[in-house]
């Protein structure tokens, strides 16, 4: 039994057979995210456990048949539960693992199906754990988090708008911190907004157990010039909806995305910007934000 605090969220994570667990993290050579994790392990959170997750030994898939799926993924509800079932994508029609959750994700059971995704429990928690922050006022969003100057900030937008390659920048011209690469959490704790590290960070591989005040977050587009725009709270609100990860067929989750957004916005500055590669882009954002 393993105890971890992500962005101030208890994990336990419990394995059927903990020799499974030892052959699963002992040989192969999918280890980032095991790496990762370890620096977010804690001392039994101090007795507090907000999720707790049981991973099973590989059990054929014995759920309903799949009839509509996003990319490789099929929901169902069943016995009060959520499924989540990952389909192989290579070999669409084979389920790879099912992710059951209690219908406030803090009750988790990961079962594979079949030997390619006994190694990825780990990896997976990432869908619960976008839920559970969401139960505990919170969201993920999908951004990169930067920290300058004691400040956090984040980067958002839709895949290939250049979060990586802006945080990167400032990284490179101003020694910036990058927290996360892909899904930095977000929570409101004593009336301010905090912005956590988080072990799943996508393929950039970047991700600190670190956590600091969250002041602005930049909506990025692509351009041949650099132009930064503050928007107003309706706007900014209609602009992050999409950019916060969760469930697309849970309603509840949409429900408290939204609540959760509103709030956030209500202690953030929010910008539009539209920027060249260069390190330019790092000049002109570096003197209307510090």
């Amino acid at each position: 039994m393993y105890h971890y605090n992500v962005a101030g969220i208890g994990i336990r994570i419990t394995w059927e057979k903990e020799i499974e667990k030892n052959k699963r993290y002992g040989y192969h050579d999918c280890m980032v995210l095991p790496r990762i994790l370890a620096a977010f392990r804690s001392e039994e959170n101090n007795g507090k456990t907000d999720m707790a997750v049981f991973v099973r030994g590989s059990k054929k898939y014995s759920g309903p048949k799949a009839n509509k799926m996003i990319y490789n993924q099929a929901y169902y509800e069943e016995n009060d539960r959520l499924n989540l079932t990952l389909y192989d994508p290579y070999r669409i029609k084979i389920p790879g693992c099912t992710i059951s959750t209690s219908s406030d994700y803090s009750d988790v059971v990961f079962t594979p199906h079949i030997k390619e995704y006994e190694h990825y429990d780990l990896q997976w928690m990432m869908f619960p754990f976008e839920g559970r922050v969401l139960y505990k006022g919170g969201i993920v969003l999908h951004g990169a988090a930067v920290e300058y100057r004691q400040k956090g900030f984040i980067f958002a937008g839709i895949s290939g708008s250049g979060k990586s390659t802006q945080a990167n920048l400032w990284q490179k011209h101003r020694n910036a911190l990058i927290l996360n690469g892909d899904c930095p959490a977000v929570r409101i704790i004593d009336g301010m907004p905090i912005m956590f590290g988080t072990p799943w960070c996508g393929t950039s591989g970047q991700a600190i157990n670190r956590q600091v005040p969250l002041s602005y977050v930049v909506l990025l587009k692509k351009g041949e010039n650099n132009t930064l725009i503050e928007l107003n709270e309706t706007e900014a609100y209609l602009a992050l909806l999409s950019n916060v990860l969760r469930s697309n067929f849970d309603t509840k989750s949409l429900d408290l995305s939204i609540e959760n957004l509103k709030s956030l916005i209500g202690h953030i500055r929010v910008f539009e910007y539209t920027c060249t590669k260069g390190p330019e882009a790092v000049d002109i954002l570096e003197k209307k934000l510090f």
